[in-house]
């Protein structure tokens, strides 16, 4: 039989406001029927410490972004229980025009059995409540406008992947390519949400869109060199963060090596966006030559 976790009063307090959290965004609007499976496994393996709850591994991320004229800022909280630990991390980016962009962490916990906690003694107000607040039925420190997005991971919720596959023969289903961008001898085929995944990111990272952002999202349309150059920039600072702060690449909305090559193929200049099979197309005619 395992050890105990060994909580002190801090620790308690930590894991009050996880739960606090946790519960709050059960109730909200924002999680889906399958991930409450997950989060109520979370909150059982809560409730029954110091004692170990064995045979849960369970990781819930949360995490927004905020976007103004002249800065982003963005922010992720995950949760991490298995069978001999929990952890707590929280972390963020920030980017104005004038200093470029930074990343920090601004909350670190974890606990094992029989062992002492380590906890770096700070915390991060804009997702942990010090004390029960009033439910709105949102997360804390997030509300409509910043688009909080939840990932949670859990290999013996089979709900979750049923409900990715149920997604994927609706009308409203992005799993196969929509958009193609593209130029001689080269192209990449993605969803319409990862192209406005990367997108968000590039515009986070300083990125100045030179025509309406609904534009990039309709094929079709022509991205001119330093439109091209200016989305690699905002995409190299991404990854420099990245190398600074790794949680940060949890926030990602889609997949890290498509994110690179849309980072790559974008630092090579103009191109244009399509849609699937524009390319054969353009290729027939020899690119308009």
């Amino acid at each position: 039989m395992s050890k105990p976790y060994r909580l002190k009063d801090r620790d308690r307090e930590v894991l009050a406001a996880v739960e606090r959290l946790l519960k709050r965004l059960a109730r909200s609007e924002a999680i889906q029927p399958a991930q409450l499976v997950s989060v109520a496994k979370v909150l059982h393996v809560l409730s029954r410490l110091p004692q170990v709850t064995e045979d849960v591994c369970v990781t819930i991320e949360l995490a927004y972004r905020t976007n103004y004229e002249h800065s982003s800022s963005s922010s992720v909280w995950q949760f991490s229980v298995g069978s001999d630990w929990l952890e707590l991390s929280c972390g963020g980016s920030e980017y104005t025009d004038a200093v470029g962009s930074d990343s920090y962490t601004t909350m670190t916990w974890s606990a094992h059995p029989g062992a002492r906690t380590d906890y770096d003694g700070s915390w991060d107000d804009s997702w942990m409540d010090r004390e029960s607040a009033e439910d709105d039925g949102t997360p804390s420190g997030s509300s409509d406008a910043l688009h909080c997005s939840i990932t949670i991971d859990d290999d013996d919720n089979s709900l979750l992947f049923e409900s990715a596959e149920a997604g994927g023969d609706g009308e409203d289903a992005e799993s196969d390519p929509e958009i193609e961008i593209y130029r001689r001898g080269e192209k990449i085929e993605l969803t319409r949400n990862e192209w406005r995944a990367a997108l968000g990111l590039f515009e986070d990272m300083g990125w100045e869109p030179s025509m309406a952002l609904d534009r990039y999202l309709e094929p079709p349309a022509f991205i001119k060199n330093e439109d091209g150059k200016a989305m690699e920039e905002g995409g190299r600072q991404f990854w420099i963060m990245i190398d600074q702060n790794a949680v940060l690449a949890q926030s990602l909305e889609l997949d890290l090596d498509l994110f690179l090559n849309l980072v790559r193929f974008a630092g090579h200049g103009a191109f244009i966006i399509g849609k699937p099979g524009a390319y054969e197309e353009a290729k027939a005619n020899d690119f308009g030559d």
